[in-house]
């Protein structure tokens, strides 16, 4: 993430943060395998938002109206809510369509997430994004063995969907009877954060980008013996904070080891859920993310929700 990191750390707003970091950083996916938005175009992209996002650094308000128009709480209406701003702002670019409802015989089909026109190109480009968090549970099987949190959900079939089914809506002779453009280019665009499990050297997995975003996951019971011997602060992370490593001002309340461990007692895992800790370490004027990782049950994923 070099092009990031020149410049990110001078970001202080939390949605700047996670607009930059959305921009600037690798994709999950290595290209080849898979159509995809790679880290080449994100560097690319993020040197020439960066004017913009320094703006909206000093001045949030045309942001957070943006986001105001469509309040959301899933993470990937969010992200996808952050997109659509940047699309409609960067250099060069125009917003063709954006939530593009699909109908076949007064049914819906799917949507569309985006079609662009990117700088000095006379084609379309349709964009499919998905922002999404997996914990690699069987290190044996490759991209098959990572599941979502909450173990309902697989990598490898978020994939096929994605690739497969998404990519293809902008082919549907409802898109293709109202353009006056042709679609040079159909990809996806995944990004979000994979999780190892604590303390096993992370594993070479075909087809990931080498630098993806990663952190750990532990179950309760080790991660717990863990935290009453940690001399770092800690904090929860709520969802809609997942996205870009994690910055608060010093007036944060934050966790010694031995705290955290008393707030998951009492709000981890009392439903089986998995619950985000950051790790943090002193910065300017605050605390930064140091490292991310998971809690699971000690029964995960056999008994998740």
């Amino acid at each position: 993430m070099d092009a990031l990191d020149e410049s990110f750390a001078s970001l202080r707003h939390p949605e700047v943060r996670d607009l930059a970091w959305l921009l600037g950083a690798p994709a999950l996916l290595a290209p080849g395998t898979y159509p995809v938005w790679d880290h080449a175009r994100s560097t690319a992209l993020y040197r020439s938002a960066l004017p913009l996002l320094q703006r909206l650094d000093r001045d949030p308000a045309p942001l957070l109206q943006h986001l105001a128009l469509r309040p959301v709480k899933r993470l990937g209406y969010y992200v996808e809510n952050l997109l659509g701003f940047a699309f409609a702002h960067l250099p060069g670019w125009r917003v063709v369509a954006e939530h593009w409802a699909i109908r076949e015989q007064q049914r819906t089909v799917g949507e569309l997430d985006f079609l662009l026109q990117p700088p000095q190109s006379d084609s379309l480009l349709h964009l499919e994004c998905a922002f999404k968090l997996f914990l690699l549970h069987r290190p044996d099987a490759g991209i098959r063995g990572f599941i979502g949190p909450s173990a309902r959900d697989r990598l490898h079939l978020k994939l096929d969907k994605l690739f497969q089914q998404q990519l293809a809506l902008s082919q549907h002779p409802h898109v293709t009877s109202r353009l006056t453009q042709p679609i040079g280019q159909r990809l996806g665009w995944l990004k979000g954060w994979l999780f190892y499990p604590f303390g096993q050297p992370q594993a070479a997995i075909s087809g990931l980008e080498p630098n993806h975003p990663h952190g750990w996951w532990q179950h309760l019971t080790p991660a717990r013996q863990r935290l009453q011997h940690s001399q770092r602060y800690w904090i929860p992370l709520p969802r809609l904070r997942w996205v870009a490593p994690a910055l608060f001002p010093a007036a944060t309340t934050v966790f010694s080891g031995t705290q955290m461990c008393a707030w998951l007692d009492e709000y981890c895992l009392a439903n089986g859920s998995a619950r985000m800790l950051v790790e943090l370490t002193p910065a300017a004027n605050g605390w930064q993310e140091l490292g991310r990782g998971f809690i699971v049950a000690d029964d995960w994923p056999a008994n998740s929700p």
